[in-house]
């Protein structure tokens, strides 16, 4: 879960990476897609976080991210004059 801070938000390879592993090397985090979110993404939303062992074999898994928006509103107000008929 990532929060919008103002109107974006974005994850990283390592937020998303659970303990992946590798029989015999270790495991290079080639990144997450996509790992930027805005207004529109509020909710869930599912990223793809690729990795890669060095030696030419890649794997990739499904992960959700929920984008959530804590900000309240800003209210403006105005005063307003109103002539009686």
């Amino acid at each position: 879960t990532v929060n919008l801070s103002g109107n974006s938000a974005g994850v990283t390879a390592a937020q998303v990476n659970n303990s992946s592993t590798d029989n015999c090397s270790t495991v290079n985090l080639v990144g997450v897609s996509p790992s930027t979110f805005n207004c529109s993404n509020i909710g869930p939303n599912t990223v793809t976080l690729t990795v890669n062992d060095g030696h030419g074999n890649s794997s990739a898994c499904s992960a959700t991210v929920t984008v959530v928006d804590n900000t309240n509103p800003t209210a403006l107000c105005q005063n307003v004059s109103v002539d009686l008929n």
